[in-house]
């Protein structure tokens, strides 16, 4: 089913940094090619540039009362019935997390004929033993965000399928449609292989192995990766890696620290343009992807290695779905253990046959599962058309 006009509604969006950002623009510019008049409301923000394929309004402030009945107004100049899906990080409409009102708004644009789709990237904040009660609260709204959006939404979408248990808890009546909508790599593929080999004759100008790793090393990653770079580094001279995103420089800088052998063999790029990151991205003989919850869909981290053809080594875990054990795809260690991963990097450097086979599948598998089109297909159906 064409869609004639379709309203993304986002926290961020470009310039303004992050995989949400990066996932709506990326989905933007696909539901215009497929058709689609396609209108972003975001939160203020940079100006972003005009192009023909996107409208985006920067007219939903902080998302506070009324910012919203602005939103109302604007909204509502457009023909019915208006299609909004909603991009959901509970965190990305401000009020700590907590901005409750913004899920009743949408509660009430239902009422007032609105069909309300929601993309949950995230569900709410899982606690953890040593979260202190103030987290409890945070939960507490938070659970009551994902009942108001389950009673706007006649359909949801999620980024894994596990996310799909919690939201059935939080129905208040009915079942909706839940679709797992994995998330496409939003890095592109940029084919320059002399822009590949200038990066490399930088980086291993003695044709060292190039491992890396792709994110922005948030506490949870970065301390997985902190066991495991300096043993693969101490263990072969021969060897550099590369930290690639937002986020390397404070890393390296923390580890070079402490392990001060590591200085010119640990290097970060810090934030790159898309266009720059593929090429870094192609230029790596290995990408190394820890996860504490396990390797899953909602990590476009990885879905840019697969996406790039590249050899992944990643982990296993309770978020893991369970297709990643459906082919060889990527090397996967069978936890979130750092000595399970070094044993599984080092099994694949030690193979060049395998490295060579994780590499030609990778691609594929990518284009099978998660390429942007299926995701487009997916929105552009009614909601009695997807499975449940």
């Amino acid at each position: 089913m064409a869609i004639d006009c379709l309203h993304l509604i986002t926290g961020e969006y470009p310039p303004q940094p992050g995989g949400v950002a990066d996932y709506t623009a990326l989905l933007g510019r696909e539901l215009a090619k497929a058709g689609a008049d396609v209108h972003v409301w975001s939160s203020t923000g940079p100006e972003t540039p005009t192009t023909s394929e996107v409208t985006v309004h920067r007219s939903a402030g902080r998302w506070s009362r009324a910012d919203l009945r602005r939103l109302d107004a604007e909204l509502d100049a457009f023909a019915p019935p208006r299609r909004l899906l909603v991009q959901y990080v509970p965190n990305a409409w401000g009020y700590k997390g907590m901005n409750l009102g913004f899920c009743h708004w949408l509660v009430h644009r239902r009422k007032r004929g609105d069909e309300i789709r929601v993309m949950f990237h995230e569900v709410w904040y899982q606690l953890e033993r040593r979260d202190k009660p103030a987290r409890w609260l945070l939960v507490l709204v938070q659970r009551l965000m994902a009942r108001a959006l389950m009673d706007a939404c006649v359909c949801a979408y999620v980024s894994i399928p596990s996310w799909e248990s919690l939201l059935r808890k939080s129905e208040s009546s009915g079942r909706r449609p839940i679709v797992w909508l994995p998330v496409p790599s939003n890095v592109p593929l940029i084919s320059d292989p002399d822009a590949v080999a200038d990066v490399r004759r930088r980086l291993v100008p003695r044709g060292q192995t190039l491992l890396a790793s792709f994110g922005t090393f948030g506490e949870t990653i970065a301390a997985m990766l902190a066991r495991i770079v300096p043993r693969l580094l101490q263990y072969d001279q021969g060897r550099v890696f590369l930290l690639l995103g937002r986020g390397g420089d404070r890393f390296a800088s923390r580890l070079i620290a402490e392990h001060p052998d590591l200085a010119g063999r640990l290097i970060s790029t810090g934030g790159l343009s898309p266009e720059a990151l593929s090429i870094h991205l192609q230029a790596c003989d290995l990408l190394i992807q820890p996860y504490p919850d396990g390797i899953s869909s909602r990590r476009t981290s990885l879905m840019a290695g697969l996406a790039h053809g590249l050899a992944v080594v990643s982990n296993l875990g309770p978020r893991s779905e369970p297709l990643w054990g459906q082919g060889e795809c990527l090397a996967l260690a069978p936890e979130p253990n750092p000595e399970a991963l070094i044993r599984r990097v080092e099994s694949i450097l030690a193979a060049p046959q395998d490295l060579s086979a994780l590499r030609n599948s990778a691609r594929t598998f990518y284009l099978n599962h998660f390429e942007i089109t299926r995701t487009v297909e997916t929105i552009c159906g009614t909601p009695a058309d997807v499975a449940v």
